[in-house]
């Protein structure tokens, strides 16, 4: 009778798990977005008109508790209510034998994430080095005349998501990421317009292997 009795019940975890591994990165990151919340988008804006033309959720696949972890960071915000700003949420989700969990979040009060070049790039997964997890980069912005605050962060399997910049970022108007011979690189910029003078010149934080180095 025991033997029988665990059949359905096997069958039934059998079913889930298909089910599970069916869903898609955005239906998974869907399901851990609290009420009164919506998932954010990467959004391309039209450069002649500045309304948006393209649209996809800000949910993407990444590696950051291991190289072979099975993870997704997603952004989202809090409806706003009663006339008061809302809050942007990072969050992250790693796979485990019975399904998704959220790991770690982190907030932004009444922040957006960046956008450049006509362009949503608030939140980016990458790998600093050739092996080893990924990385994640958040760009939030209160308005694009105060610029972006640039954050990167790495799993810490003790303390959970921590930075990952030998120095705080100072606000900056344009941000990029490049591999070099000498390692990742990211470079912030602070030139606003075209030929504004009296601008700092760019700060490179490049990868030492631990961190990324002003």
């Amino acid at each position: 009778m025991k033997l029988l009795g665990t059949k359905p019940l096997l069958g039934l975890l059998f079913s889930a798990s298909v089910l599970l591994a069916q869903q898609t990165p955005v239906e998974v990151a869907a399901r851990f977005v609290p009420p009164n919340s919506s998932l954010q988008e990467f959004e391309v804006y039209s450069p002649s008109t500045g309304q948006p033309i393209q649209r996809q959720p800000a949910v993407v696949k990444a590696h950051v508790v291991s190289s072979q972890s099975n993870d997704i960071v997603f952004a989202y915000k809090s409806v706003t209510i009663d006339s008061e700003p809302g809050a942007l949420f990072v969050a992250v989700l790693h796979e485990t034998p019975s399904g998704y969990v959220k790991i770690s979040e982190e907030s932004y009060y009444a922040r957006r994430l960046w956008v450049q070049d006509f362009r949503t790039v608030g939140l980016k997964v990458f790998k600093p080095s050739m092996q080893g997890p990924d990385v994640i980069a958040i760009i939030t912005e209160v308005g694009a005349s105060a610029g972006g605050d640039l954050q990167v962060l790495r799993w810490d399997p003790s303390r959970g998501l921590i930075t990952c910049l030998s120095s705080p970022a100072p606000p900056a108007y344009n941000f990029r990421f490049s591999e070099t011979s000498r390692g990742s690189e990211i470079s912030l910029s602070f030139e606003k317009y075209p030929g504004q003078v009296g601008v700092r010149p760019p700060v490179t934080y490049r990868w030492d292997g631990k961190l990324f180095v002003h």
